[in-house]
């Protein structure tokens, strides 16, 4: 299937996602990038850590959202650190997409239906040219 830069597409699949994903991954020629269905959590790192998970400096865009959380630490459970709500992980989770998203096409795969946050990311990275592939769990699974 050949789906045009900037496009969304849903796919309903009765097998699990796990194989629709492996085949993307060894049969797409560019960069995919998942988005799995809840915010990977990384207390024992800061926001800047969070977001870019070491591989790169925060993206200038993303600075507003650094001075809004300028903990230490993203848990509670460590000196100078805060706990974060459904709703600031969801836009941690964005900023992920937004740092990582690459300068040449790429296809972004969602395991569950998109936050406000990352909706707006998504929108960000279809006008850049992304593909967005939304895998949606078939119920019941055929026997």
């Amino acid at each position: 299937m050949r789906v045009a830069p900037g496009a969304s597409v849903c796919l309903v699949t009765y097998r699990a996602a796990t194989d629709v994903l492996r085949r993307l991954m060894t049969s797409t020629t560019g960069p995919v990038l998942l988005v799995p269905p809840d915010p990977l959590r990384l207390g024992f790192a800061g926001l800047v850590d969070n977001v870019t998970l070491g591989a790169r400096p925060l993206p200038p865009d993303l600075a507003p959202l650094a001075d809004a959380l300028p903990y230490a630490f993203l848990s509670a459970e460590y000196t100078d650190g805060a706990d974060l709500d459904e709703a600031t992980w969801s836009t941690v989770t964005a900023a992920r997409l937004t740092a990582h998203l690459p300068d040449t096409p790429v296809l972004i795969c969602l395991a569950a239906p998109p936050t406000p946050a990352l909706a707006t990311a998504l929108d960000h990275a279809r006008a850049r040219g992304a593909c967005v592939l939304r895998l949606i769990p078939a119920t019941p699974e055929p026997t």
